[in-house]
This record gives structure tokens, C-alpha cells and sequence, in this order.
């Protein structure tokens, strides 16, 4: 599904921060076909405002019109001060075009310039721009400077009260590493703070290091956003129980796939262990010697050790009755 223009003139007014002085702008006179009960009336006059779009030059915006690869990119560079560099590689479009291609906005982009733009890769154009340090230009000339460490996610933050942080993640839904019990549902523990998140499933994130933006709102709730594992920080490795050659208290040595070198994973004492889900105090080899599932290990700091092991062990039971309503499986008892 393809954005139009009214859609991407919202999203690039959210970037910069605009969306709540956005609605005091809606009943100005831009453009002929931008009424002010358009829905984004004043994200594309805030947009206009700014120099950020001019419209096709006829009075006209063409707020329903699918905005293309070469739109977005100018929409993009402008709010990020890139409109000069572009005008000296030749304006619009190619201009533009080029120096998104040069500072990385269109990695990854297989939509041609004059194409209509998908929604996932206007998300994917916008997320790379994040972090591209802003231009500012110097008052009065033609010349501008990089303002290094200033991009538009620093900005933002800025403007929303975001603080960037990392940690580990200690505690989901389902369990602690501390050995305490789980929280509720939709809530998080990182280096032992709670926060809340959004609709996203992040319990599978229990044990990684990840880097997030908190914020405190009122009341002092804390809230997580933009949670993501920490590059180059966590690595994990899995194999079948059947693939283990020896096993020792601080180390798993594996056979490879030609079945007869092995690899030994160590493990970085005292390491701590998640058994289908749920946090193992004082675990051991004897709680690692599983029949059918899997072992998976966890390095969190980059270190070459494996701070977790997750047994994610296949289990089977005689089920004597479902209730669906309820959700509830009633097991029989039976002996192997």
C-alpha cells in the first residue's frame, strides 16, 4: 500500500515534533485544495511553513496524490537542512536523489524515483534519517555547517522528554532473573526498573542488553520506547541436546554439521538459566540434560561468554479434557 501526500506531510511533521502545534495551523490558507477539515490540514501547513513542501507551483497541493520515491526524498532532506547540498548536485529530482543516496536514506530501497513509494519503504526512507547528522544554514548566506551529533532523532527526544539508555533486560510478563516472580502483563524490567510498554511483544528480549528511549511521565509511571537489542552486544548460539558432545559446569562443546569437529561455547560463571520461560535458581548440568528441545545460549556484553542458558525443552502430557471458554487444558496423571 502506497502513502499519499497528506499521509507523509503528518509523518514528517511528526518527526520534527510538530503534531501538537499542527492543529492551530489548520484553518491557514496554503493551498487551494487543502481545506482546513482536511484531516491533515495542519501537518501540511506546518510542513509548508517551514519550506519542507511547496506544492506543484500551481497553488495546488494534491493532498490524495501517492507520493513518490523523488517527493519523499526532497520532503526528507529539506526538514534535515540537506536543501542546499542537493541544489548543488542539480535540485530536484535528481539533486535529491543523489544526496539521500549519499548519506544512506535509500539503502535498501528498490522503488525508483518517479515511482509511487510503498508504506514500508517510507518508513524504512524516514528511520534511516534518523541519525544523519542536521545541516544548519549560515544566516544570511548560501553557505550552511554539519552540526555534528545533532540529527533529528536527538531533536525529537528532545522535544517528547526522551532519554536514550541501555541495559539489560531482567524481568517479562513471565519471570525475573532476579529470582522474584514475573510483572504484568505489558511491563518490563531493565537493570531492575519497571517500565511499561506498547502493544509490542518484548518478553522474547528477557536477558538481552538493549538500548531504549524511557520517559517519566506524570505521576511517575515510566515509560519504554523504541526498544531494540544492542548491535554488536548480544549474540546467541542453539543446538539440539543430541549435538552436544560434552558438557561440563562452564562450558557446552557441540558437534558441527560435518559430525565430527566440535565448538565449545563457555560460559560465564555464574550463569543463569531460563527453562521454557521461567527463571531456574541455582540450575545446573543436571537441569541442561534434556531428551527433546533445545539449548540456547545467550552473550549479552560481547565478551565471547554466555552469561544465559534457555532450555526450551518439548514436553509431553495426556490431556483428559479442554476448555476452551476457559483456556484450560485438564492433564492426566500417567507413569512412563
Amino acid at each position: 500500500q502506497v502513502l499519499n501526500r497528506a499521509a507523509f506531510s503528518a509523518l514528517i511533521s511528526r518527526v520534527l515534533g510538530m503534531e501538537q502545534g499542527a492543529d492551530a495551523l489548520r484553518e491557514q490558507t496554503v493551498f487551494q485544495d487543502v481545506a482546513p477539515s482536511h484531516w491533515a490540514a495542519g501537518y501540511i501547513h506546518a510542513a509548508a511553513g517551514l519550506g519542507i513542501i511547496n506544492g506543484y507551483g500551481d497553488g495546488m497541493f494534491g493532498p490524495e496524490d501517492e507520493i513518490t520515491l523523488e517527493q519523499a526524498c526532497k520532503m526528507v532532506l529539506e526538514c534535515m537542512g540537506y536543501g542546499i547540498p542537493a541544489a548543488e548536485k542539480g535540485g530536484y529530482p535528481n539533486g535529491y536523489l543523489v544526496t539521500a543516496a549519499q548519506y544512506g536514506l535509500t539503502r535498501d530501497i528498490g522503488t525508483a524515483g518517479a515511482e509511487p513509494l510503498p508504506r514500508g519503504e517510507a518508513a524504512k526512507l524516514l528511520a534511516q534519517a534518523l541519525d544523519v547528522d542536521l545541516i544548519e544554514r549560515d544566516y544570511g548566506t548560501d553557505t550552511y555547517s554539519r552540526q555534528t551529533g545533532v540529527t533529528l532523532r536527538t531533536k525529537l527526544c528532545a522535544q517528547l522528554g526522551l532519554e536514550r539508555k541501555e541495559g539489560i533486560v531482567t524481568a517479562n510478563a513471565y519471570t525475573s532473573l532476579n529470582g522474584s516472580t514475573g510483572m504484568a502483563e505489558g511491563r518490563l524490567a531493565v537493570d531492575g526498573e519497571d517500565y511499561r510498554f506498547g502493544r509490542e511483544d518484548m518478553n522474547g528480549l528477557l536477558g538481552y542488553r538493549v538500548a531504549y528511549y524511557a520517559k517519566t511521565n506524570e505521576g511517575g509511571a515510566k515509560a519504554l520506547y523504541s526498544v531494540q537489542p544492542v548491535v554488536n552486544q548480544n549474540k546467541t548460539v542453539s543446538f539440539l541436546p543430541e549435538d552436544i558432545a560434552e558438557m561440563t559446569a562452564d562450558a557446552f562443546s557441540v558437534y558441527q554439521e560435518d559430525g565430527a569437529k566440535t565448538q565449545t561455547y563457555r560460559l560465564d560463571l555464574p550463569v543463569k538459566t531460563v527453562c521454557n520461560g521461567k527463571y531456574m535458581l541455582d540450575a545446573g548440568r543436571d537441569d541442561w540434560q534434556i531428551q527433546n528441545g533445545r539449548i540456547r545460549l545467550l552473550d549479552n556484553d560481547g565478551d565471547g561468554r554466555y552469561e544465559l542458558v534457555f532450555v526450551e525443552e518439548v514436553q509431553t502430557y495426556l490431556a483428559s479434557g479442554i476448555d476452551a471458554e476457559k483456556g484450560i487444558i485438564h492433564l492426566k496423571t500417567f507413569s512412563a
